[in-house]
C-alpha cells in the first residue's frame, strides 16, 4: 500500500489510482452499510500543492471510487482555503491540529446541504485533517458523513 500511494503522490503515476480505488471499493462492499444515497467528496489540496503536483491524488481515487460505486462525485464544493505544511512533516498531534485549523471551506453549500457524504483521503495519521474537513462539512449542512482512507500512517 505504501508503495502504491508513494507512486501516485510523489512519482505522479496516475494509473495507480485505479487499483487503489478498486481496493477501496472492494473494502466498502464488505461493510454492511447502504452507500446508495451518498455523494463522494475528496479531501482537497491547497491550490499551490495541487499546481505543483499537477493533480489531487485523493480526487483521482475518489472519482474512480464514485464511478465504480455508481455514486455522485463532487470535486469542487469543499476547498482548502489556505496552504500549510504537509501533515507528514509534523510529529505532534497538537501541531497537526493547529496546522489544519480553519483550512477548509464549503464554497457551494447547496451542493452538499442535506446530503450524505463520503469524504475520501489517501492517508491519515492523527485524523486532524479529516476532523477539520468533517467539521466544515457538518456546519454546511451535510446530513451524514463517512470518511474512507486508503491507509493509516
Amino acid at each position: 500500500m505504501k508503495n502504491l500511494i508513494w507512486s501516485l503522490k510523489f512519482r505522479s503515476i496516475k494509473l495507480v489510482a485505479d487499483p487503489l480505488s478498486d481496493l477501496l471499493y472492494n473494502y466498502s462492499n464488505k461493510i454492511d452499510f447502504s452507500w446508495d444515497s451518498f455523494t463522494v467528496v475528496p479531501l482537497p489540496l491547497s491550490k499551490r500543492r495541487e499546481r505543483r503536483r499537477g493533480f489531487n491524488q485523493s480526487a483521482l481515487i475518489a472519482e474512480r471510487f464514485a464511478k465504480k460505486a455508481g455514486l455522485l462525485f463532487e470535486n469542487k464544493a469543499l476547498i482548502r482555503q489556505k496552504h500549510s505544511p504537509p501533515q507528514s512533516d509534523l510529529k505532534k498531534w497538537e501541531s497537526r491540529e493547529k496546522n489544519v485549523k480553519d483550512c477548509f471551506s464549503v464554497v457551494d453549500r447547496g451542493k452538499l446541504e442535506g446530503k450524505n457524504v463520503i469524504l475520501i483521503d489517501d492517508v491519515t495519521t492523527s485524523g486532524s485533517t479529516l476532523i477539520s474537513a468533517a467539521n466544515v462539512l457538518k456546519e454546511a449542512g451535510v446530513r451524514r458523513l463517512v470518511a474512507l482512507v486508503m491507509a493509516k500512517a
